[in-house]
């Protein structure tokens, strides 16, 4: 629940925040604080969601499930595009500049019942309550036989040279998807529309849309 206020409580206070004309730097230092606070608990969401969900498959529909998770997060950038495709569409330039900016993340305000409602109705896999169930079991043993003790998960994942290699190879393929969507779906459209003037920002957005 605390992620998805996280999520939503930012959204909405950046569609109210005052423009720099009025607070000045602090204006532009806030909408960063709190996209940087936004874009923290969404992926933590994002990654409990795909644990979530693997857990609570069988073998078979493990890695359908958990590529519906990734697919997810993309369909957020196609809702995002269409969001802002209609808005530029609707209102004009004076108007998106002045306050029609605001409206997307607003929409926070009709989506945050519906996040609460869904996080809170959905339950534990039996994977998760049968491993908190062992953790009670063996925080049981630890307060009975004080010599018995857990290493911690980082030491623990650091320690092997076998670990310490798939987490190289998680990072640095994580990486290039990361830097490869972002410049595909965020730098192309600004970089073709405001910089060299060859779309305007409709066709752009359009353009992001559809790819």
């Amino acid at each position: 629940v605390f992620s998805i206020l996280l999520i939503t409580v930012p959204s909405i206070l950046m569609g109210m925040l005052p423009v720099y004309n009025t607070w000045g730097i602090a204006s532009p230092i806030l909408l960063v604080l709190l996209r940087m606070a936004q874009g923290l608990s969404v992926g933590g969401q994002l990654a409990g969601s795909y644990v979530l969900s693997i857990e609570q498959s069988s073998s078979r529909s493990r890695g359908f499930r958990g590529s519906v998770c990734d697919a997810s997060s993309v369909g957020g950038f196609l809702l995002a595009s269409a969001v802002t495709t209609i808005t530029r569409s609707i209102l004009s330039e004076d108007q998106v500049n002045e306050w029609g900016w605001r409206v997307p993340f607003l929409f926070s305000l009709i989506l945050a019942p519906a996040l609460y409602y869904i996080v809170s109705h959905t339950e534990e896999s039996k994977l998760w309550s049968e491993r908190s169930e062992q953790k009670d079991t063996e925080q049981m043993i630890r307060e009975q036989d004080p010599v018995v003790h857990d290493t911690p998960a980082v030491v623990d994942l650091l320690s092997s040279p076998f670990r310490r290699r798939q987490l190289v190879g998680m990072i640095g393929v994580l990486s290039a998807v990361s830097s490869s969507f972002y410049t595909l779906f965020l730098w192309t459209p600004v970089y073709l529309s405001n910089l060299r003037g060859i779309m305007s920002e409709q066709e752009a957005d359009l353009l992001n849309f559809f790819v």
